[in-house]
């Protein structure tokens, strides 16, 4: 499945998180695997605790880190995608 900006994502409350440095470490149980954030993941992951709206997520991450609205969206939907199939985060549909 392909995150889209009309859908909601949630992370999954299993991976047990860290600041390391200006990273954030993850460790999955469920997975065995470990997880190096950067700072802009570290924010996606501290924003997605709660269901959030991933146009809404965008459009916080374009004033945090002044970047385009394209250069959000060519950033976040692969990056979310692929926490979508490491089983990382849960894709809500649109209401």
């Amino acid at each position: 499945m392909n995150v889209s900006s009309e859908v909601s994502v949630v992370r999954i409350p299993d991976p047990v998180t860290a600041p390391v440095g200006d990273e954030l470490v993850m460790f999955s149980a469920a997975q065995g695997k470990y997880y190096g954030l950067n700072e802009v993941a570290s924010v996606i992951w501290q924003r997605i605790e709660q269901p959030m709206n991933v146009a809404l997520l965008c459009e916080e991450l374009q004033r945090a880190f002044d970047v385009t609205e394209e250069q959000c969206r060519e950033d976040i939907l692969p990056y979310l995608d692929e926490l979508y199939t490491k089983g990382l985060i849960r894709i809500l549909p649109p209401p």
